[in-house]
């Protein structure tokens, strides 16, 4: 009992370690990746790029969504976290309260579309579709393509930068502290640098994608094991 208690703490501190060295390295790669403190050029690049970034306004690239639905079975129901990004809404989220036989309130998101929440954009709360399908959120988020989403990738790493969540606070309006929000209309009017090279964006995407892939795996991994040590210290004692 004691060698297979050991053997799985074991698992469980090594899949933390790695989990953990990817948030470090993740976080270190945003700062390094994208421009910042008013630079035209990010610290690192891949190789074959050396041109200046150039500020442009968001609005030249954005194209806002508007499409609505109630009809979950085609376009599953998700939610947005600061965490996660788009995720799934879990099991026990009651579906059949949300459906109004008067008009449509949910907002459609297609693959690679991008969904913010205007309250919460200055705290990271954005992400955008990674599933091959269609999926649905709440009518009050912002949901919109970029690039036509095809460096969805790219916008997602560098919207959570430092230099973005400054951006983001300081455009918040609003009366109160605490419900200032980044209207969809502010959000276009917003300039940041960004490569004129569409390859540079989508290989910079790529590689903040594999960054999240490989932490959801640990983070998954761990979960799995904690719940495995947990079930059975209530079974294999009295």
């Amino acid at each position: 009992i004691a060698d297979f208690f050991r053997n799985l703490d074991h698992l469980i501190t090594l899949h933390q370690r790695k989990y953990d060295k990817l948030q470090v390295l993740k976080k270190a790669m945003l700062e390094k990746m994208f421009p910042k403190n008013g630079s035209s050029v990010p610290e690192i690049r891949f190789k074959g790029f050396t041109d200046a970034w150039e500020q442009r306004k968001l609005g030249e690239i954005l194209q806002e969504r508007n499409t609505r639905t109630s009809d979950f079975e085609s376009n599953p129901l998700y939610s947005l976290t600061i965490e996660s990004g788009v995720t799934p809404k879990t099991d026990r989220y009651e579906r059949s309260s949300l459906v109004t036989k008067t008009e449509d309130l949910f907002k459609t998101v297609k693959p690679n579309e991008f969904v913010t929440n205007p309250m919460n954009l200055r705290f990271g709360a954005l992400g955008y579709n990674k599933n091959a399908f269609t999926v649905s959120v709440s009518g009050y988020y912002d949901v919109f393509s970029i690039d036509d989403d095809k460096c969805s990738g790219f916008w997602n790493a560098y919207f959570k930068t430092p230099t973005a969540m400054n951006i983001f606070d300081n455009a918040a309006t609003g009366s109160l502290i605490e419900k200032r929000r980044v209207k969809y209309s502010t959000l276009q009017q917003l300039a940041f640098y960004m490569p004129n090279d569409l390859s540079e964006k989508a290989e910079i995407g790529k590689y903040m994608d594999t960054f999240d892939h490989l932490i959801t795996l640990h983070q998954r991994e761990l979960e799995k094991l904690q719940n495995i040590k947990k079930s059975m210290l209530e079974k294999m004692f009295v």
